[in-house]
């Protein structure tokens, strides 16, 4: 479930960069950048530049190749508490991929206020990286229902966008992502960031 606060950026004009960070080892950083990167291609008619922080983990999850198009998609790894220190241009957009589980998910909340807290105005910071941002619970690794998690993280922080990614048999098998084999829920997901990101 998405938070209701959650709007496209009406600053969005064409080229976009996401980048794709998470709370710990194995939360489906790669396979939420691998089904990110082929929506945003699908969507746009041009798979978008990919950039892998392991150096080639991506490769094997991309549907289709990378390309030198004006968009990309960042894998930045298990890097969400330092994406305060990100040097991100105007038109970057992130998502924090937490686990199923209070702890992952307080630290992808924690990362998202301290992306704001470099700024002198901490409230106004805050509402622009509330539209620019998501935390996706995700169940990739784990069969539990990431629902309650987002429930609560979302009453806790309502002006975030917070979204559940359920279990999907499809994401947890190796190789490239069977897109034909996915539930219409990861579909769904993938349409609500991307769309959420200004991309129809």
């Amino acid at each position: 479930m998405m938070s209701d606060t959650l709007r496209p950026p009406s600053e969005f004009v064409g080229a976009l960069c996401i980048s794709v960070a998470g709370t710990s080892g194995g939360v489906g950083v790669t396979t939420l950048t691998a089904l990110l990167s082929d929506g945003l291609g699908a969507r746009t008619g041009r798979p978008p530049r990919v950039f892998d922080h392991s150096g080639g983990g991506i490769a094997g999850r991309l549907r289709t190749a990378s390309s030198s198009g004006e968009s990309s998609v960042r894998d930045i790894g298990l890097h969400a508490t330092a994406l305060a220190s990100a040097s991100l241009s105007g038109s970057d957009r992130v998502v924090i991929v937490a686990g199923p589980d209070d702890d992952s998910a307080d630290t992808a909340l924690f990362a998202l206020q301290r992306m704001t807290s470099v700024s002198e105005d901490h409230e106004a910071m805050m509402r622009t990286w509330e539209r620019r941002s998501l935390i996706v619970i995700n169940s990739i690794s784990v069969r539990r229902d990431p629902r309650p998690v987002a429930d609560r993280l979302a009453q806790s922080a309502p002006g975030a966008g917070i979204i559940a990614l359920p279990w999907d048999e499809a994401l947890s098998l190796p190789g490239p992502v069977d897109h034909e084999s996915v539930t219409p829920a990861t579909v769904a997901v993938v349409a609500s960031i991307l769309q959420a990101f200004g991309v129809a």
